[in-house]
C-alpha cells in the first residue's frame, strides 16, 4: 500500500514540476521584452543646454534626469512607470501625466535611439552610460530659490 501512495505522490510531482515552465513563460516573456532598454542612458547631444539620463527598470519604472538651466542650474528628477512591446515606449509620471509623446524605439547593445511618434523631429540617440552620483545626489536641489517650471523631456 505504501508504495502505491509514494508512487502516485512521485507522479503528482512530476505532472507539477513538468507545468511549472509553462506558468512562468508569461513572466519571462515580459521581461525578454523590455531587456534590451533597461539600463541607464545619457543623451548624446551637442547642445551644453540640454542633458538628459534616462533609466529604465525591469519592474517598468523609469527615472529621469533633466538638467534645468537658469533656476540654480539643477536636474530635475522625474520617476513613473512606462510601457515598452518591443518598438513603441509610452509612459506616466508619478503624478498620474502622461508622457508628452509615445517613442519609437531603435537599440543597440550600447545606443537606444528614440524618435517622437506624430512630431518630425530628428531622432535622439542615447548611450549606454551609469549616472553619474552627483547627478542622482542633486537631483531636484535648486541652488537659487528662483522656481522654473520646466517641460518634461518625455
Amino acid at each position: 500500500m505504501e508504495k502505491i501512495v509514494m508512487k502516485k505522490f512521485i507522479q503528482i510531482i512530476s505532472v507539477v514540476l513538468a507545468l511549472l515552465p509553462i506558468a512562468s513563460c508569461s513572466g519571462e516573456n515580459d521581461e525578454n521584452v523590455v531587456a534590451p532598454i533597461c539600463g541607464e542612458w545619457h543623451l548624446n547631444s551637442t547642445d551644453e543646454s540640454v542633458d538628459i539620463y534616462l533609466a529604465f527598470y525591469k519592474d517598468y519604472t523609469f527615472e529621469l534626469y533633466q538638467w534645468v538651466e537658469g533656476a540654480g542650474d539643477y536636474y530635475e528628477l522625474r520617476t513613473g512607470n512606462f510601457a515598452f512591446d518591443g518598438k513603441t515606449v509610452s509612459g506616466t509620471y508619478s503624478d498620474g501625466s502622461h508622457w508628452r509623446y509615445d517613442w519609437s524605439v531603435e537599440y543597440t547593445d550600447n545606443s537606444l535611439t528614440m524618435t517622437r511618434i506624430g512630431d518630425n523631429t530628428q531622432p535622439d540617440v542615447f548611450v549606454r552610460e551609469t549616472i553619474p552620483f552627483l547627478v542622482r545626489s542633486l537631483a531636484n536641489k535648486k541652488t537659487k530659490s528662483a522656481v522654473v517650471s520646466t517641460e518634461a523631456y518625455l
